[in-house]
């Protein structure tokens, strides 16, 4: 009924497995390293708040273009 090549068959399907697994890979690397920038970051800004807290340093002071960016970035964020 069907002339089937399984040699073709095989390297069609090795193809795809290939394809899934780089991108279940690419998905995992870019969490774990969104996920490090976050944690980072986190440290960061704790650091700066007990600086502030401890030592009375001045509040820093946004830009007009920094409030843009973050009203535009807050309209787009959908989480």
């Amino acid at each position: 009924m069907f002339n089937i090549n399984y040699q073709t068959l095989c390297k069609f399907i090795k193809e795809w497995f290939s394809y899934i697994f780089s991108i279940f890979i690419l998905t995992i690397k870019s969490h774990y390293n969104l996920r490090m920038k976050i944690l980072a970051l986190e440290s960061q800004l704790s650091l700066y708040e007990h600086n502030f807290e401890t030592n009375n340093l001045p509040r820093p002071q946004s830009s007009p273009a920094f409030r843009q960016l973050w009203v535009l970035l807050s309209k787009h964020y959908s989480g």
